[in-house]
């Protein structure tokens, strides 16, 4: 008896230290891209919030003014939660700047999504305010992703790539990796593309989960005198046509609550490095749409 008490003490003993070992090492390569967005100032009065697509944007607003919250793959699910985070941190946001990309309320969005590494942006007390016996459900799950790594199925394939990614970028010589960033020089955009939008419209079906969270924002903001406008990325002329108008509708949120959309989806032009993808706009082209918002706002 006591032998196997033994065994089963040195078998969770060394469960426990992979785990350590492997949560500072998801820490570094995962976990701190997203943490480390953290506002660090409670001067703004715009938030942003929105997925990749408001990367470009960087920190190309005076940080007293606009804190840009942005992050790949972030749902509207993640956003909520973040801008209730903000809201507690800093009483003197006025107006939120939230994506309406067409995508946005996609199966494709609820399922890639960063609820994972969400916890330190989230507070029991306020899932049980948003969502009653089911946040605390989502937090809890949540919280023993985050801290042990071993349960987390995101972890492993994650790791995986991250690793595969590094051993090639070892044999990947200068040149070539400088031609990915050409992308109006690139000889398969269209087939670019069209991969890029069977993976955001996977479906003809809206989440509704999505659905209830973006509505969700727009409640919170309302109890917060928060002003809600809407944000539709600049995209480039060939995803445009492959997509062909298709859309989750997140558009027609806003206007079922009479929000203002900005749309910039034809902003900006696909030549001199502007974008990255089909989808997506360089550093550079961030530059040209901050302008642009600015003159807006």
């Amino acid at each position: 008896m006591n032998t196997r008490i033994v065994d089963y003490f040195y078998f969770f003993l060394t469960l426990f230290s992979i785990n350590i070992f492997i949560f500072i090492l998801y820490s570094q390569i995962y976990y701190s891209t997203y943490v480390n967005k953290n506002p660090l100032s409670s001067n703004y009065s715009i938030l942003l919030l929105a997925d990749s697509h408001g990367l470009c944007l960087s920190d190309n607003f005076k940080k007293d003014i606009v804190f840009n919250f942005s992050a790949e793959s972030d749902s509207y699910s993640e956003m909520r939660r973040k801008l209730n985070y903000c809201i507690s941190k800093n009483k003197n946001i006025k107006t939120l700047i939230l994506t309406a990309d067409d995508h946005t309320l996609s199966s494709y969005r609820e399922k890639m999504n960063n609820m994972d590494r969400l916890v330190p942006f989230q507070h029991f007390y306020v899932e049980y305010k948003l969502y009653g016996l089911k946040g605390l459900k989502t937090y809890f799950q949540n919280f023993i992703q985050y801290y042990f790594v071993l349960l987390n199925p995101k972890a492993a394939g994650f790791t995986k790539r991250f690793i595969s990614g590094k051993i090639q970028g070892l044999f990947r010589n200068k040149l070539s990796e400088n031609s990915n960033f050409n992308w109006e020089f690139q000889e398969t955009r269209m087939q670019l593309a069209q991969s890029r939008f069977e993976s955001q419209f996977p479906d003809f079906e809206r989440s509704s989960k999505l659905s209830s969270d973006l509505i969700g924002i727009f409640q919170d903001c309302k109890e917060n005198n928060i002003d809600v406008i809407g944000l539709k990325f600049p995209i480039t002329p060939i995803y445009q046509k492959i997509k062909k108008g298709r859309s989750y509708g997140a558009s027609d949120f806003f206007a079922l609550h009479n929000l203002k959309i900005i749309d910039l989806e034809n902003s900006i032009a696909d030549t001199l490095g502007n974008f990255q993808n089909q989808d997506h706009l360089t550093l550079k082209g961030g530059k040209l749409l901050a302008l642009k918002l600015v003159e807006i706002l």
